[in-house]
């Protein structure tokens, strides 16, 4: 079987819904295929998109692009009719506020924003994580490869952190996590994607021809900037769909969890940290208490997308590409974060909460939606005791 991965601005993505016909049975068209597809949501703004198939029992390894193919994605708009010299109206929002000038040049409609929500800043590229520090300020992983900075309810200009997009595409910042001491250390984690030093396709061998992996690095903070990395893990290989989670515990551990790296083999390989939520301490060293002696905390994880903790009875929830926790879940999680009793998962159809069981609180007595027809990629709970979220390119607070 032959699977399809579409690169937008150099990331990629497995592309679903693909529909292939043959264009022929004899002659030059012999063989041939005619293949259509929805493409994917993306922000407003020009975008890159290049193809590339592989086959699905060796996913790591592809053809060559095709493309690049470059398309300009624009907000829906509505038109009136307006009198010679008169001004455009504004358009107003369900909370009656009018759309800022930024939405209007973005092309955004301000209308489609729900009225349960706060719209806090638009421009943002694919948030993937959000985390806040003890002083308030919110950091936003993109996958990009930077890290941007909400500080006194503006996202600031200059990146916090860029990453240089490694040789093949791929490059992203994927889970962000604050040290529970950083009003000492200033300490910020990330994992963010990177290519291998190992050889590619081909056989190329180059700082970054290899294939997708994995590196977890601390960062320290000097005036919203993220600098003197140190590099604590590296080369754990990454599925195409890159995927991971990373979080301090109630126990001042540091949960760091990876896909398997596009082989489901590896889940249950003890060598391997694929499919497995590790348990470190902040250098990045096993912990004493580890079982075994290892860092392997749990492992039979797909595609972690989240992990929370409830403070209250130290329950610890995952969110699988399925699951969160042991409870499944209809539609693929993106983000997971907890709330006092609340546990708040995001997808691509919106925001679900759920309350957590005071009497077994690895399962939930009720869950409601509370964001529909919304992407929610990214949440947080926030120092004010608001949970924010991020879309494809903006960020909101829930108004409860």
């Amino acid at each position: 079987m032959i699977g399809f991965n579409i690169y937008i601005d150099g990331l990629p993505s497995i592309f679903t819904g693909v529909d292939c016909t043959p264009t022929g049975t004899s002659g030059e068209t012999a063989g041939l295929f005619e293949c259509k597809a929805p493409l994917p949501p993306m922000t407003v703004g020009g975008h890159s998109l290049e193809l590339t198939s592989f086959f699905q029992d060796s996913p790591t390894v592809e053809s060559a692009k095709a493309g690049p193919l470059l398309v300009t994605v624009v907000g829906a708009t509505t038109m009136t009719r307006q009198q010679p010299g008169q001004a455009a109206a504004p358009v107003a929002t369900p909370s009656g506020r009018r759309a800022s000038a930024g939405e209007a040049a973005a092309g955004i409609d301000a209308r489609a924003w729900p009225p349960a929500a706060v719209r806090l800043a638009d421009g943002l590229d694919r948030p993937a994580d959000l985390a806040f520090t003890p002083d308030g300020r919110l950091w936003i992983a993109e996958r990009s490869g930077r890290v941007r900075v909400l500080q006194d309810g503006a996202v600031l200009v200059e990146p916090a952190l860029t990453l240089a997009a490694p040789a093949g595409g791929g490059g992203a910042i994927v889970a962000l996590a604050v040290d529970p001491q950083f009003a000492r250390s200033h300490f910020i984690f990330a994992i963010y994607t990177a290519r291998s030093r190992q050889p590619g396709i081909g056989g190329a061998v180059g700082p970054r021809s290899g294939p997708l992996t994995f590196t977890l690095a601390r960062f320290r903070e000097a005036a919203n900037t993220l600098a003197d990395r140190i590099v604590i893990l590296d080369d754990v290989p990454a599925s195409l769909d890159a995927r991971a989670a990373l979080r301090f515990g109630p126990d001042g551990k540091l949960y760091a969890a990876f896909d398997n790296g596009g082989d489901d083999q590896l889940i249950e390989d003890l060598a391997s940290f694929n499919g497995k939520i590790l348990r470190l301490n902040p250098d990045g060293t096993t912990p004493d208490d580890a079982a075994r002696k290892s860092p392997v905390f749990m492992s039979g994880m797909t595609s972690p997308r989240g992990l929370a903790w409830h403070w209250r009875s130290g329950q610890m929830w995952a969110a699988d590409e399925r699951r969160v926790g042991a409870v499944p879940w209809d539609n693929a999680p993106a983000a997971l974060a907890i709330l006092q009793d609340d546990l708040f998962v995001g997808s691509d159809v919106g925001l679900r909460r759920g309350r957590i069981d005071e009497q077994h609180p690895s399962r939930l007595t009720r869950t409601a939606d509370v964001l529909r027809n919304l992407p929610v990629h990214a949440v947080a709970a926030g120092p004010d005791g608001a949970l924010y979220f991020a879309t494809d390119g903006a960020l909101g607070r829930l108004q409860e």
